[in-house]
């Protein structure tokens, strides 16, 4: 059985490469070890008379080295699509822009991106760097499994993600992270991460995060391996560098909730919740400071009262609270605004 790939949207076929169901380098059995025919199929994209678009046809590709795209093709993969880790590598996708002139023509292109399917690192590999990149687009992809990273983005900016799912499955992964975003004036939307132990970890500057929901515990609550003190070492959004705003996400059953190691953070509309039926986490701290120089706007947010050993705020930085909801703290103890003891 072959595979002829069309582009939906355009009405026609985008790329007249047939794609094997079996054999060394296919997709079906999930047994197949090679990358190469992949690698094929990305460089001819970029070749004269490709749409500069990689079409990847569901099944499960099993590669044994890092697919490499470095000429400014983007990735259509299909929701059935999965690309696993067969062998240890430092990641299984590599999406390179080159930001020196190296491709004639071909430097700053706009508007590529990389959509649909899962990224399984499978313990062995981290699953996506995206670098030199700019006005590039991530949307409705699944990372699971990263052995340090799901995602890390790395100079570059105005990447824009949507739909992203980061998901670990299997124990030995501590100290892992789902998002890391080493680059500025990027922005994330209806993002999750689950049982990463760190969520989302953004430096540099101005980068928006909206709607961004981080949780762990799922995977310490249904298996007997996984270390006791895994929870411990959790932070649901860590924030570094300068003047990034986050809007309405969620950090849900972290050590901690937001670590601040910047200034002039903004959180909007954020709220800390630890959920204490699926796991006993305890001594859990909402919004952590790094140095002195660490400062936020926390304004609109919703932070009950949920472990018997809370902490509002921690660490010598400073930050503004304002015009948050504090249910269940008891009296002559609320933590809000001015009352906050650890407030300035």
């Amino acid at each position: 059985m072959m595979h002829i790939v069309h582009c939906a949207a355009l009405c026609c076929v985008s790329l007249a490469l047939a794609l094997p169901t079996s054999g060394a380098d296919g997709p079906a059995d999930g047994k197949s070890g090679g990358v190469g025919t992949l690698q094929a199929l990305v460089d001819a994209a970029a070749s004269p008379g490709g749409t500069g678009v990689a079409n990847i046809p569901p099944g499960v590709y099993e590669l044994d080295r890092p697919l490499m795209a470095t000429n400014w093709v983007s990735l259509a993969m299909h929701p059935h699509t999965v690309l696993r880790a067969a062998a240890d590598m430092p990641f299984l996708v590599v999406w390179d822009g080159k930001w020196k002139r190296e491709l004639e023509g071909l430097s700053r292109r706009d508007n590529r991106f990389i959509s649909g399917g899962v990224l399984d690192g499978a313990g062995r590999a981290s699953c996506l760097l995206l670098t030199n990149c700019w006005h590039f687009t991530l949307r409705d992809v699944a990372f699971y499994d990263g052995r340090e990273y799901g995602m890390l983005v790395r100079k570059g900016n105005e990447v824009f993600g949507t739909g992203l799912t980061f998901r670990t499955r299997m124990p030995g992964l501590e100290g892992n992270t789902a998002l890391r975003v080493d680059a500025s004036d990027n922005h994330f939307t209806d993002v999750v991460s689950i049982d990463y132990t760190t969520g989302i970890h953004v430096d540099w500057g101005a980068n928006r995060l909206t709607r961004c929901h981080v949780w762990n515990g799922s995977l310490q609550s249904k298996r007997a391996d996984v270390p006791p003190d895994a929870l411990d070492r959790t932070v649901a959004f860590r924030i570094d560098g300068g003047g990034h705003v986050l809007r309405d996400c969620y950090a849900d059953t972290a050590k901690v909730g937001f670590l601040v190691g910047g200034r002039d953070m903004r959180l909007f509309g954020c709220s800390y919740y630890n959920n204490r039926r699926m796991t006993k986490l305890d001594g859990v701290t909402v919004v952590a400071t790094a140095t002195t120089n660490s400062s936020a706007l926390v304004q609109g947010g919703y932070f009950p009262n949920c472990a018997p050993h809370m902490t509002m705020q921690d660490g010598p930085g400073r930050i503004v609270w304002r015009d948050c909801l504090y249910p269940g703290w008891k009296a002559g103890v609320n933590p809000g605004d001015a009352l906050c003891p650890a407030c300035p």
